[in-house]
């Protein structure tokens, strides 16, 4: 009878280390993930400008259109 509870401690003890590892592994992985795409975004990313450059504001273009025309008056 000692053999059948020293089976049921075992299996027990293994159910919460299982219980216990795999939720870790699956944060792990997560955190893993997160880490390298905020690397990736903040060291690959090419910059809008160049050093020095002068932004100057463009003029909105407008298409023409059946509406920015105005209307015939009769």
């Amino acid at each position: 009878m000692s053999s059948a509870i020293e089976t049921a401690n075992s299996a027990l003890s293994t159910a919460v280390i299982l219980a216990i590892a795999i939720p870790c592994a699956v944060v792990g992985v997560g955190l893993i993930i997160c880490i390298s795409i905020c690397i990736y975004c903040a060291c690959c990313r090419k910059p809008k400008t160049t050093p020095g450059m002068i932004l100057q504001p463009q003029a909105p273009q407008v298409q023409p259109d059946v509406y920015s025309t105005p209307p015939n008056t009769v």
